[in-house]
């Protein structure tokens, strides 16, 4: 009479409201369990529901999708790490051109010139620039070369002297 009384007792067209509705965690014999624990009155009674359910496989589950979700994020961080050297690297390979083109002038060598079509747009005025200031160079050694050529030539001529 227990269970089936408390059925029977029961008005399906009358709903029913639960009180003090309590959410618990905790082990039974190990097991993780999470439930549910309310108060509910019929016919003038006051009864305890207690629900609850086994939660072992829902925290096995997180704890796989938590190695799962690390390794992606160690996998895809690092496949981002190596994709950015990878792409700074590539776009720097102008710039180590250029920068070995002008390590190969030296003072003898100043009529060497940056070819300004052959780097991308934004290195263009650079190497421009560079070659006017090597051009300025180049035209300051002539100078200074002509100089010293005069001077070595007024060195070992000798003076005219004249007598009046």
């Amino acid at each position: 009479a227990g269970v089936a009384g408390l059925f029977a007792a029961v008005d399906p067209a009358r709903p029913r409201t639960l009180e003090d509705v309590t959410l618990t965690v905790g082990h039974v014999d190990g097991q993780p369990m999470v439930g549910i624990v309310a108060m509910t009155g019929v016919g003038g009674r006051k009864f305890r529901i207690l629900v609850a359910m086994d939660v072992a496989f829902h925290q096995a589950f997180l704890a796989a999708f938590r190695r799962s979700l690390v390794l992606i994020l160690v996998t895809a961080g690092g496949a981002a790490v190596l994709a950015a050297w990878f792409g700074i690297r590539q776009g720097h390979v102008p710039l180590h051109r250029l920068s070995q083109r002008v390590r190969e002038i030296r003072a003898n060598r100043l009529h060497v010139r940056l070819d300004p079509r052959t780097l991308p747009v934004e290195l263009r005025d650079l190497a421009t620039s560079f070659n006017h200031m090597v051009g300025g160079l180049e035209r300051g050694f002539e100078r200074l070369s002509h100089f010293s050529s005069d001077i070595a030539h007024e060195l070992r001529t000798p003076p005219i002297v004249t007598r009046d």
